[in-house]
Parts: structure tokens; sequence; C-alpha cells
């Protein structure tokens, strides 16, 4: 990865790579990064995490440019996202 860094590009990533410390470290690097996340990561805002949700419901959580947000379809879905 250390040659695509600093070049604007976006990063996506499954829930095994996703955190919210590895996302600001790369938009430090102005890389961009997406993906799903694991329910017991730490750093996640408890808010989101623990929402009980209707199908169709979204909850979201920003802090700069940082996003996580949790959707619920036949079960839950958390996004990890730094535009």
């Amino acid at each position: 990865m250390e040659s695509r860094l600093d070049l604007g590009h976006e990063l996506y990533v499954d829930n095994y790579y996703a955190s919210v410390p590895l996302a600001k470290k790369l938009l430090q690097r102005q890389t961009l990064m997406c993906g799903t996340l694991r329910r017991n990561r730490k750093f996640l805002p408890e808010a989101v995490v623990s929402s009980n949700l209707k199908k169709g419901e979204v909850q979201r959580w920003r802090c700069g440019q940082l996003m996580v947000m949790k959707w619920k379809d036949k079960r839950d879905v958390l996004m990890l996202s730094a535009p």
C-alpha cells in the first residue's frame, strides 16, 4: 500500500481490516476508505452499535470526515466511510 498512499486513492476493505484508527491514519495520508465493520471493534460509537432499528432504518454518527453507519435489513450492517 505504501506506493498508493498520498495519491488520493480510495480503499475498499472488508470487516476484517476496517477500523476507525485505520481510517484516521489513511485520511492523514490523503487516502479514503470505505468498508463494513464488525460490531465488536474498539472505538465504535456505542449509540450506533447498540441502537435497535426496524427494517430499513439507519443510524449515523459523524466525527469530522469519518462516518459510522448502521443499517437494518434482515440483519444489522455496520459501515465505516472516510470520504
